[in-house]
């Protein structure tokens, strides 16, 4: 529960800062970049900036897909209102064709799995259990990033291998293809290894903007300190001054 509610801060935040730092026209790339031959209290206000723009679009994805995997039933009907977004599926046999039928044997689905998607590799296998009584079979791209694990899914009927129900990425919705691709848009798998590393290098976005958002908040008492008025010398003691 406890991560779920950082989830929800890290989105909530990343949105608000979005809106509060968003700059005036024509100077967007001027706050997302370094510039040469400032001070020092300019250069860490442009080092916050920087880090903060750079890493935001990586911090929103990260906690709206955080927050879709933890909440899928309320986030499912917020995707469908731009795409289809249906329930993960768990189809099932009434009843095998004819009574005492054998069972196919896992090496069969695998065959069968190969020749109704033979331009992916099959990633997982799941026999048939209490509340699913059909064969599952995952897939996912040839070539694809070892750490995404799996992309679609395909159940087979655990007597005959007639194809029960079809979730991979040639027939699925755009809904459905985000909610099958969250768990992969947050730890980076999608994008391959740069992905990964995006999603490593924004989790120390937040440490670099708080360490410079405590500098500039430093120097900014500093500089009020300084530019505090001397107070005035009362009447009375100065001349008490002048006679002493």
């Amino acid at each position: 529960m406890h991560k779920s509610c950082c989830r929800l801060g890290l989105l909530g935040s990343a949105l608000s800062v979005l809106y509060l730092w968003w700059p005036r026209p024509g100077r967007l790339w001027r706050s997302m970049s370094l510039r040469k031959g400032v001070s020092p209290q300019r250069f860490i206000i442009d080092l916050h900036n920087m880090a903060g723009s750079w890493a935001l679009l990586a911090l929103i994805v990260i906690a709206a897909t955080g927050v879709g995997i933890v909440f899928p039933n309320a986030v499912r009907p917020i995707v469908s209102l731009f795409s289809v977004a249906t329930p993960y599926p768990s189809p099932t046999v009434a009843a095998p064709p004819v009574k005492g039928a054998p069972t196919l044997t896992a090496d069969q689905i695998l065959r069968l799995a190969r020749v109704a998607k033979p331009g992916l590799d099959i990633a997982l296998l799941n026999p048939p259990v209490e509340a699913r009584n059909t064969w599952r079979v995952l897939f996912r791209p040839r070539g694809a990033d070892p750490a995404l694990r799996s992309r679609g899914a395909i159940w087979l009927d655990r007597w005959t291998g007639a194809l029960m129900h079809d979730r991979t990425s040639n027939v699925m919705s755009m809904g459905d293809l985000y909610v099958t691709e969250q768990l992969w848009l947050h730890n980076g798998a999608t994008l391959g290894f740069a992905g990964r590393l995006l999603v490593f290098a924004s989790g120390s976005a937040p440490l670099a903007l708080f360490v410079t958002g405590f500098v500039m908040w430093r120097n900014k008492r500093l500089a009020r300190g300084i530019m505090q008025p001397i107070p005035a010398i009362p009447e009375s003691r100065r001349s008490t001054r002048r006679w002493a």
